[in-house]
């Protein structure tokens, strides 16, 4: 009866020691569970970096022709502006030129003759020279 008695006794224990176990169970099934979706969203996110990678790559590029194209037409606007100062200094010098040659309008108005003379006068002080 001993042994009866004995047998029952670890049969008890390990009755009771399963039922300390089955939240552990429970806890670790869990756990896997939580591992496996964690594992999926992991290899989503790693796919939308991937993704992000490619457009920031892109977006890169793009953005090193917009510096370019931005550095030719700062270029292009830096020589039109000196084209167009060249120009006001041709057009002042050749307005200088026309207003230093043309006569007075009173002086030819009254004597067409003595303007004439007063415009050959003047030509003689002040030749003109022509840049061709």
């Amino acid at each position: 009866m001993g042994d009866l008695s004995r047998a029952q006794g670890d049969l008890h224990q390990l009755q009771e020691e399963l039922r300390s176990l089955r939240p552990l169970k429970d806890e670790l099934g869990f756990s896997q569970r939580r591992t496996e979706e964690l594992g999926r969203r992991l290899v989503e996110q790693e796919a939308a970096v991937k993704q992000l990678n490619a457009s920031n790559e892109q977006l890169e590029a793009k953005a090193n022709e917009l510096l370019t194209a931005k550095q030719q037409l700062e270029l292009a606007l830096t020589a039109a502006k000196s084209s167009v100062t060249a120009q006001e200094q041709v057009v002042v010098s050749m307005l200088e030129r026309f207003s230093a040659t043309v006569p007075s309008p009173d002086a030819s108005a009254k004597d067409p003759v003595e303007g004439a003379e007063k415009m050959t006068q003047r030509n003689d002080k002040n030749p003109t020279v022509t840049g061709t």
